[in-house]
């Protein structure tokens, strides 16, 4: 298929329809706790195992608490569901009503299952622009600098020794770091 001179081949893709778009807008700034909130998942590398395990997390944007987050092996709609769960089950269900859970337009976030979760609890999805990680820069900020303080500066050689370090920042993260 042709669209002004470039020829896009995604024969399987199926844009996001009937869906809500940025309903967020790049106005990461919140008045009230449980107005808004991102989301979104990372891959770490385990060099010495050749592996990966992916990071889902959950941000409130009123005071930059991370709400949930799950470690897993696989990148799958199951990760980011128990993800969601999670944090859900942390806030009385009056308070999630309209609530804005912004991602990117990774298959979890589209997925059927997510939507149904999001619309049961009340929630409003929101997605950033395709290849736009700006519109969600306080997550992918988060990820960064959990990146550039523990993985980057370690020789971790097992998953289990990972998973423990990515607790113990994020538990370092919540109680002392300063958040700007």
């Amino acid at each position: 298929m042709w669209k002004n001179n470039i020829f896009f081949n995604f024969p399987n893709y199926q844009s996001l329809k009937n869906s809500t778009f940025n309903l967020l807008q790049r106005n990461f700034k919140a008045n009230k706790s449980n107005e808004k909130r991102v989301t979104a998942i990372t891959y770490i590398r385990i060099p010495y195992e050749q592996k990966y395990l992916y990071l889902s997390t959950i941000i409130d944007l009123y005071n930059r608490e991370i709400i949930a987050y799950k470690i897993s092996e696989e990148n799958n709609i199951k990760l980011v569901i128990e993800t969601l769960k999670s944090a859900l089950l942390l806030t009385n269900k009056e308070k999630l009503n309209g609530l804005i859970l912004h991602s990117n337009q990774g298959f979890q976030y589209t997925s059927i299952q997510y939507k149904n979760v999001c619309k049961s609890y009340g929630l409003n999805p929101s997605y950033s622009r395709k290849g736009t990680p700006l519109d969600n820069a306080v997550i992918e900020s988060f990820h960064s600098i959990l990146k550039k303080e523990t993985i980057y500066n370690k020789f971790i050689k097992t998953k289990h020794d990972m998973i423990n370090l990515i607790h113990e920042w994020i538990n370092f993260y919540q109680s002392y770091r300063v958040r700007l």
